[in-house]
């Protein structure tokens, strides 16, 4: 698929998909959805979740612990000081509440340089400080994977779209925003993970973006995504009716870049160049190989 077949994709489901009020019967259809994409994409070979410790990643964890035990959840960070990263922590403690086998890594600012300027090399002209942040995410969670030989993650890519996980869903036709953020998913999301998997030979699997998800999803009105200033209301909702933990499915959601601290080494990196900005860097790392 191109970017216009997605489009097109995303442009007849919205045809076919009604909102609905029914509250109680939307989370269980979400849930079950839910249940059903994971479940039915989980591999034979060992394999791995992309874990913050988050909403997203520990439903998947949760559902995919109940069908196999047969992988590990991958979390990384940056540090150069003595605060953790927020997703190390949350990580650490979302794998003891479900029980599944973590792996984590913390970079020093030597050993995430040349995990960025790798993103940054493989995204290309689709380097901009956000990609490269998210992307640098997985590729450094596809090289602590290597030596487990795994090679397949489960991702959580979708949620944000489909739940309502942005401060610009906070308007007030939230499903509208939602669908126009799901069409441009592919220029934005969409193409910088078939670059990694591509470059890396590795392959990222994705159960929120299942057709039955976004259709439970957005059948949903917007008013049960955003409620009194939180977002992806019904999703946690969904969750804690799977069996997530309230701590978990109520956390407040970071960018992978943040969680991460990876966008803070992006700037670290731009002004040991001398370069004032993340954007001047990446563009710096780009010429280099013109």
């Amino acid at each position: 698929m191109n970017q216009k077949g997605w489009e097109q994709h995303v442009r007849q489901l919205q045809k076919r998909t009604k909102e609905i009020s029914d509250k109680k019967k939307l989370i269980a259809h979400i849930a079950r959805a839910v249940t059903d994409a994971a479940c039915r994409l989980v591999p034979s070979r060992k394999f791995g979740v992309l874990f913050s410790g988050g909403l997203d990643s520990s439903t998947l964890a949760l559902l995919i612990n109940r069908k196999t035990s047969n992988f590990f959840c991958y979390a990384v960070g940056f540090q150069d000081g003595t605060k953790l990263p927020d997703d190390i922590r949350e990580a650490k403690r979302a794998a003891r509440m479900l029980g599944v086998r973590l792996r984590c890594k913390i970079y020093s600012l030597a050993e995430i340089q040349p995990i960025i300027e790798r993103t940054i090399r493989i995204l290309g002209k689709h380097a901009d400080a956000v990609n490269v942040g998210v992307g640098a995410v997985a590729v450094a969670a596809a090289q602590l994977a290597k030596q487990d030989k795994v090679n397949t993650f489960f991702t959580g890519l979708g949620s944000e779209e489909i739940f309502a996980g942005y401060e610009r869903h906070k308007v007030k036709d939230v499903n509208a925003e939602c669908w126009q953020g799901l069409q441009k998913m592919w220029q934005r999301d969409i193409v910088r993970g078939k670059l990694i998997a591509d470059a890396l030979n590795i392959q990222f699997l994705d159960p929120l973006l299942d057709d039955a998800v976004i259709a439970a999803a957005m059948q949903a009105p917007g008013k049960y995504k955003i409620a009194n200033g939180q977002n992806k209301v019904i999703f946690r909702e969904a969750a804690m009716h799977l069996g997530l933990p309230p701590e978990i499915a109520l956390r407040k959601k970071q960018a992978a870049q943040y969680g991460s601290c990876f966008a803070k080494a992006l700037g670290k990196l731009a002004k040991r160049h001398g370069l004032p900005y993340q954007r001047e860097y990446i563009g710096h790392v780009l010429r280099q190989d013109s």
